[in-house]
This record gives structure tokens, sequence and C-alpha cells, in this order.
């Protein structure tokens, strides 16, 4: 799929230590959202905290208390499929989305002594490039990130 912003996973895009490190996804969100907010002056609002244990302790919080979590789906005010991870607001007013993804992890091979992948990256949904698409055709600032060294290739120029 070609699309005018940062999608797919690129290994060639980072340092050889950050791919064996395999940082977790909600780890790479906190370093975006900081990123955003120190270098950007930027806004930022978490849609989705990245972090499975969370929604598995907020899932049986509402089973505690009686509900079903997945009777919350497709409810009046629920969030419309392939939101992603970041809503952002930068001064000027400009929006911008931003889908949060663990990058792929690497090991040594014991054989060659070269990166092999231990765990592939994160890919986004159908559903959350079509969200993204859509958003940077209306002028908002969007992309797939799976380091915060990755908001050079999504915020543009005029926004640094």
């Amino acid at each position: 799929m070609s699309l005018p912003f940062l999608h797919a996973w690129d290994p060639a895009r980072y340092p050889a230590a950050y791919l064996r490190f395999g940082p977790l996804e909600v780890a790479i969100q906190r370093n975006i959202i900081a990123v955003l907010l120190a270098r950007y002056r930027a806004r930022v609002t978490v849609i989705d905290t990245g972090d499975a244990r969370f929604r598995g302790r907020a899932a049986g919080l509402i089973r505690a208390a009686g509900g079903d979590p997945r009777r919350l789906a497709g409810r009046a005010g629920a969030m419309e499929r392939g939101i992603v991870d970041l809503a952002i607001t930068f001064p000027g007013g400009r929006a911008g989305w931003i889908e949060v993804k663990r990058p792929a992890r690497y090991v040594l091979s014991p054989k060659t002594g070269r990166l092999i992948i231990d765990a592939e990256a994160g890919q986004p949904t159908d559903e959350q490039l079509r969200f993204l698409e859509e958003q940077h055709q209306v002028g908002a600032v969007a992309g797939v990130a799976w380091s915060d060294r990755d908001l050079d290739a999504i915020v543009p120029g005029e926004l640094r």
C-alpha cells in the first residue's frame, strides 16, 4: 500500500542497539509523548495506552462490577474502528494522529553473528491506515511510529 506518510516498518531506519533492545509499545509511546511536549510544544491526548495488561485489568474491573466489557463495543459514544493511539494538536492548531507500534526485536545469530528477527514489528491494521489516510487528506499530520525518532519523518518541518 502506497501512502503519503510513514506507515511501514523498515529496520534500516534504526540503530542496531535499538533493534536488539526491543522496547515495549507503552515505553515507546511515553517517549513519543515526551518529545511531542518538549520539542514541538504540542498537546497530546492518549486514545490507547498500548498496554494489553492495562486493558485486561480494565476489562476485569468491568466484569467485577457485573458488566460485560465485550458489550461496550459499538455502543453510542464508542471510538470508531481504526482510531489511533495519539491525538495531537500542534501550536497554531494543526491536528495530528499517530499510531504507535512496537518495533521488531532482533537477536544475534549464534551461527553468523548477524542480527536476526526474534519478534516481528507491530503493524497498523487496515482500519488504522484508512483512518490515518482520511486525516492526512484533510491536512492533519499522520503516521505510524515505532520510535520517537520517527517523529522526524512524520512531523513536517514547519512544525518543528
